[in-house]
């Protein structure tokens, strides 16, 4: 189908038709029925000037080239779908004149769903887009997706309140797509349903950002990752947290090989007189090479992690303007801020204090390099314990109860700053519907078997990730104990397989913690000493996310981005199953319910 812009969109008739029988009865009403579009957040973080969620093609781009403001752009079958029903009967229209700012904000939806109302029977000062209907009875059929749902909520609020809106408009249906239902914010009002209306809810089990995600108004992690980026047009200046991640993985340093190096030590007489004993407990020359090698690789990387950081903070740290259509001037938010300066001010302080610190230590290492003795201890004091060692302690350190640490209250606040609101979400609009005769209208259609991540056979992976997840969202919603949010985020994180991997690996520090204590019992090194804080912090860092490991839910598949069950798949694909197709068989059956609502006759031969 192609959607008509909202300067072609499908006029209503102005003439009802009828069939009667031969005793002149009226045997069947040809009510014009009308469907509305309305697309879903589009700009989670508010970080484009010109995002939009609209329901039409923008007639200013080609039809050739995509169109980012066309919510629906890429859901061909779902459209045609939509274009074929429009035909299939008499006085179906497509209303897809709506566009909303698509940010993450329960403000803006309100604002969207309340404007959505008023556009169409001209509350509000509007113009109405179906002046023609205003004294006829009209059967209306929304569908939206993700929190386009909730947009329709807000519609439902206006058309049981408002006094512009028709008595005689009725909501004949509502189909949800993967809308999250919300616990107190945006509440379906039913003043305005048809007595018949029906609820089609569609939803799919993987779909994380519908159960987990949107309980939070802030910015989603999933869309952060191309926060900002142009595809078409890559800015080469551009630093996102996915390439942050890519970074932070790179950093490898094997502690194997250290300890093999450490358990080659010798003691070495360094005293030329046959007289005298000086002795020098040296490691084996080619072993301890490789750590050196090692440990300055790893530097390097650590100090390109540390310039992406502190371009990703000033990044989010910019104030950008947002897109506000003529008609939400002075209703929605027109500019944000992600990151404050106050919290920028932090960040850069605690990452100096480390970063000074990374050339001093690379100079020693490339000295001892150099000198070709490696002393047992010497590694240790070559990290320079005041400059580099003892701030990158202290920045990562984290409690394995409280979760807490210099980096991880910073990550806290920063997660804080962006929570607009919190609400706890599920995937059925039952709670909000449960005092109401429409209770028993409900049409659940689970299209779980249409993502493609179903036949990879992780269910009961994802079973309990998704129970880890919803258990602290159940605790913060009761307590807003800021530790759940450290949680949520290293129980995500935990699932990130480069991450996963990495982490693996520190599993066996524990042991080499040990091992480190035993040697600092015959030797003084305060470097040492640190050492054995940081691979402390390491395997504290392994048992969090060991804890929180849901038994791995990514599959790997050459050339396939995202990869399956990667927290961008379960938020973004997962979440788009409901959208692809107006699915019509016997498992998946959105098309019969929603026909069922139509009140207006089919055209001959349809």
């Amino acid at each position: 189908m192609t959607t008509a812009t909202p300067q072609k969109d499908s006029k209503p008739k102005l003439k009802a038709r009828v069939a009667v029988n031969s005793a002149n009865t009226l045997i069947v009403r040809d009510v014009p029925n009308i469907i509305v579009l309305v697309g879903g957040t589009v700009d989670p973080g508010n970080t484009s000037p010109t995002a939009r969620s609209a329901s039409y093609h923008n007639p200013k781009v080609p039809l050739k080239d995509s169109d980012s403001n066309h919510y629906w752009e890429e859901n061909t079958r779902f459209l045609e779908d939509i274009e074929a029903l429009r035909k299939e009967y008499t006085n179906l229209h497509v209303f897809t004149a709506h566009g909303w700012s698509g940010d993450n904000n329960p403000t803006n939806r309100t604002i969207a769903g309340t404007y959505l109302a008023d556009r169409l029977c001209g509350g509000d000062g509007q113009t109405p887009y179906y002046g023609a209907f205003l004294n006829r009875e009209v059967s209306f059929h929304l569908i939206g997706h993700s929190h386009g749902g909730n947009v329709i909520n807000a519609f439902t609020e206006r058309a049981a309140t408002s006094k512009t809106w028709p008595k005689k408009w009725k909501i004949r249906s509502i189909t949800y797509l993967s809308t999250p239902f919300f616990t107190r914010l945006h509440q379906v009002n039913t003043g305005a349903f048809h007595d018949d209306c029906r609820i089609i809810n569609v939803f799919c089990k993987y779909d994380l950002t519908q159960r987990v995600v949107a309980d939070f108004s802030l910015m989603p992690l999933t869309e952060v990752i191309g926060m900002g980026e142009d595809p078409k047009k890559p800015d080469p200046t551009l630093v996102t947290p996915k390439m942050l991640m890519e970074s932070v993985a790179a950093i490898r340093f094997d502690f194997d090989k250290l300890k093999e190096a450490v358990l080659s030590a010798r003691p070495v007489d360094k005293d030329d007189d046959w007289f005298g004993v000086d002795l020098h407990l040296l490691m084996n020359k080619t072993k301890a090479e490789r750590v050196y090698d090692e440990a300055l690789t790893a530097l390097a990387q650590l100090g390109k992690v540390f310039v992406q950081v502190k371009t990703l903070l000033r990044q989010l740290n910019v104030k950008r303007k947002l897109h506000v259509p003529v008609e939400l001037k002075g209703k929605m938010t027109a500019e944000h801020q992600l990151l404050s300066d106050g919290l920028l001010k932090r960040f850069l302080v605690e990452i100096q204090r480390v970063e000074s610190g990374i050339v001093p230590t690379q100079k020693a290492l490339q000295a001892r390099r150099k000198a070709g003795e490696y002393p047992v201890t010497g590694l240790y004091d070559d990290l320079q314990i005041a400059v580099f060692l003892k701030p990158l302690v202290r920045l990562v350190g984290v409690d394995r109860k409280t979760l807490d640490g210099p980096l991880w209250s910073l990550i806290g606040a920063l997660l804080a700053e962006q929570m607009n609101e919190f609400d706890n979400t599920s995937n059925s609009p039952a709670a909000q519907l449960a005092k109401t005769k429409f209770a028993s209208r409900i049409v659940h259609v689970d299209v779980t078997r249409e993502d493609e991540y179903h036949q990879k056979h992780k269910e009961k992976e994802y079973d309990r990730f998704l129970a880890m997840l919803e258990a602290i969202e159940k605790h913060f919603a009761a307590t807003r104990d800021p530790r759940d949010l450290r949680n949520l985020l290293f129980t995500l994180l935990a699932q990130v397989e480069p991450l996963r991997q990495m982490v693996k690996k520190w599993s066996t520090a524990a042991d080499w913690a040990e091992d480190l204590a035993r040697l600092a019992g015959k030797v003084k090194s305060p470097g040492l000493k640190l050492t054995i804080d940081l691979v402390k912090s390491l395997e504290s860092y392994s048992v969090i996310f060991s804890e929180r490991d849901a038994g791995g839910l990514q599959v790997d598949v050459p050339k396939r981005e995202p990869p399956y069950g990667s927290l961008d798949y379960l938020m973004r694909v997962s979440h788009s199953v409901s959208r692809q197709d107006l699915y019509d068989n016997p498992k998946n059956d959105v098309k019969t319910p929603l026909k069922a609502q139509f009140d207006t006759r089919k055209r001959r031969g349809g």
